[in-house]
């Protein structure tokens, strides 16, 4: 549905025209979006857990090192229980709207593809180009830090 959706918003069509057309995009696309969709599965899982337990133990650190919460509460058990379910509730819905933002991208980026191979071209007209990493080789980072700093040097002269 939600392919449906976002391919009625991209292309203009209709709800039945956008589902054919999006099952189509995910037939002819599967290796990416399988692996779109296990990285983002991986990346769900650690945003969730790093943001519940991040936030869990900044609320037992206030509860347990505050004399008002200390002297008020005889155990800081149900509070950091609180603090556990309400901030999983908040990573559901900040990871969710993040895991919708990729497959929109991806998506997005399927359907410029496709129109732009039924134009004649190669490539998705509004992705960026392929970025290579061959020509940054060591001496050329370490001239380009020494460079920075040189720069950083005369402009506090």
């Amino acid at each position: 549905r939600q392919m449906c959706i976002r391919d009625s918003a991209i292309t203009g069509k209709n709800f039945c025209r956008a589902a054919k057309d999006g099952f189509q995009i995910v037939w002819n696309n599967p290796l990416r979006f399988s692996i779109v969709s296990g990285l983002g599965e991986v990346f769900n899982f650690i945003g969730k857990c790093s943001i519940t337990f991040i936030s869990t133990l900044i609320g037992f650190a206030v509860v347990t090192n505050f004399e008002y919460y200390r002297s008020k509460l005889t155990s800081p058990i149900f509070p950091t229980i609180a603090f556990f379910l309400l901030s999983y509730i908040v990573s559901n819905l900040f990871i969710s709207v993040y895991s919708m933002a990729c497959d929109t991208i991806l998506q997005t980026f399927c359907v410029d593809e496709t129109l732009q191979k039924m134009k004649g071209n190669n490539n998705a007209s509004y992705a960026p180009e392929p970025v290579s990493y061959t020509h940054l080789t060591l001496p050329t980072i370490y001239s380009v830090q020494i460079s920075v700093v040189a720069v950083s040097l005369k402009k506090k002269k």
